[in-house]
C-alpha cells in the first residue's frame, strides 16, 4: 500500500515563538502536534492551555488527535492536558511509570519545596473517559508503523546528573525522573528522537535507545536540559553525541540560551520556536511494526490480543497490522 513517507512536527508550544500575523503566545512549556502517515497525536501538552490556542491559529485540527504521550509529570510539559478535552477527548494517554507521584522542586532562597507537578491525578484521568496506559522500561510501544515510545534509561554517563533541587513524593526524595519517555519516529534506516526535557541525561537516553532498537538516532528535537551547566558539559555532549550518530539537532525550551553561549555550539543545530514545523523523512515503514491499539501498542503474542483486534477492528481501517 503507498502512501507518504513524511512525518511532521508542529511546535505549538515553547518558551518563544516565531514573529508573525499569528500572533502566537509563547510560556514556558512545551508541546508538539504529530502527523504521521497513519496517525495524529500530542507529544507533551505545555502549561496552561496556551497551546491549543496555537494549533487554531496555526490551521491545525485537534479533533483529529487521537492520542496524547506525555513525557514526564512536570507542569510545562503535562498542566495543559485537562484544557485538552475541550478540544478533543483523546482515546489513550501513554505516560511513564511513577508519573504520578508528586514533583517538587526546592527553593533555597525560601527554604521551601514548591510544586511543580502535573495539576492532575490518576482518578481524573479515569473519571474523565481516557485509558491510561503506562510505558514499561522492558518494552517499546509502537504507535504506529512510523513512531513507537520508550522508556527505562540506564544512568551510564558519570557527568549527567539530576539537579539536587528536585525532588518527588511525600518524602521529598530525589526525582529519578524514571516517568521519563521519549518519542522514536522513523527517520531513514534510523530515528529521530523528540525529547521533553532529557532530565534523565540527552546521553544515557540515545545510547539506550542504540542499545534496543539497534539503529543509531539521527536526530535529536526538543529540551535536553543544559540550563545552568559549565561549558565543560555542553563540549562532551555534543562530543558524544556526534560519536554515537546523531547528525541534526533541533532544540528548543529548556537547552538553546546556555548552548548559544558556547563556543562548542554545533553548526549544524538549529534551535526552533513555537510555531515552526520540522519535515522527517521516514524512508519507509518500520519492518515488523504493529499499528496503535489503544492500550496495548507493543509488542507481544499475536494470540494474546485476539480479542483486541476485534475490539479495535473499526479503527485499523483497511491498514495492515504485524505483531512481532
Amino acid at each position: 500500500m503507498a502512501c507518504e513517507s513524511v512525518c511532521k512536527l508542529s511546535v505549538l508550544m515553547n518558551d518563544w515563538v516565531v514573529d508573525g500575523p499569528l500572533e502566537l503566545e509563547a510560556e514556558h512549556g512545551l508541546s508538539f502536534y504529530v502527523e504521521t502517515p497513519q496517525s495524529k497525536f500530542l507529544f507533551d501538552c505545555g502549561h496552561t492551555g496556551a497551546a491549543w490556542r496555537n494549533a487554531e491559529k496555526m490551521g491545525l485540527d485537534l479533533s483529529a488527535v487521537e492520542f496524547v504521550a506525555l513525557s514526564h509529570s512536570h507542569y510545562d510539559h503535562a498542566g495543559g492536558f485537562p484544557s485538552l478535552l475541550e478540544y478533543v477527548k483523546p482515546k489513550v494517554l501513554y505516560t511513564g511509570k511513577n508519573f504520578w507521584q508528586e514533583k517538587f522542586s526546592y527553593n533555597k532562597d525560601k527554604g521551601e519545596y514548591v510544586y511543580k507537578g502535573c495539576g492532575f491525578t490518576k482518578e481524573d484521568v479515569a473519571d474523565w473517559g481516557i485509558e491510561q496506559f503506562e510505558c514499561d522500561d522492558t518494552l517499546t510501544v509502537r504507535l504506529d508503523n512510523y513512531a513507537m515510545l520508550l522508556t527505562g534509561f540506564s544512568l551510564r554517563y558519570d557527568f549527567e546528573t539530576i539537579p539536587e533541587k528536585f525532588v518527588r513524593g511525600e518524602g521529598k526524595v530525589p526525582d529519578s525522573f524514571d516517568d521519563e519517555i521519549c518519542l522514536l519516529l522513523k527517520e531513514g534506516t534510523g530515528w529521530a528522537m523528540v525529547v521533553g526535557c532529557a532530565h534523565r541525561g540527552i546521553l544515557n537516553m540515545v545510547a539506550e535507545v542504540k542499545e534496543r532498537t539497534g539503529k543509531d538516532v539521527v536526530r535529536v528535537v526538543g529540551g535536553i536540559h543544559l540550563v545552568g551547566v559549565g561549558d565543560e558539559r555542553i563540549r562532551q555532549t555534543f562530543k558524544e553525541l556526534k560519536a554515537m550518530g546523531v547528525q541534526y539537532f533541533n532544540l528548543c525550551h529548556c537547552s538553546t540560551d546556555k548552548c548559544h553561549q558556547s563556543g562548542d555550539w554545533p553548526v549544524d543545530l538549529e534551535a526552533f520556536a513555537g510555531g515552526s514545523t520540522i519535515q522527517v523523512e521516514t524512508g519507509g515503514y518500520m519492518k515488523a511494526a504493529i499499528i496503535h491499539l489503544g492500550p496495548v501498542g507493543m509488542s507481544q503474542d499475536i494470540e494474546s490480543f485476539r480479542e483486541l483486534f476485534v475490539t479495535y477492528g473499526e479503527r485499523m481501517g483497511d491498514t495492515a497490522v504485524s505483531v512481532v
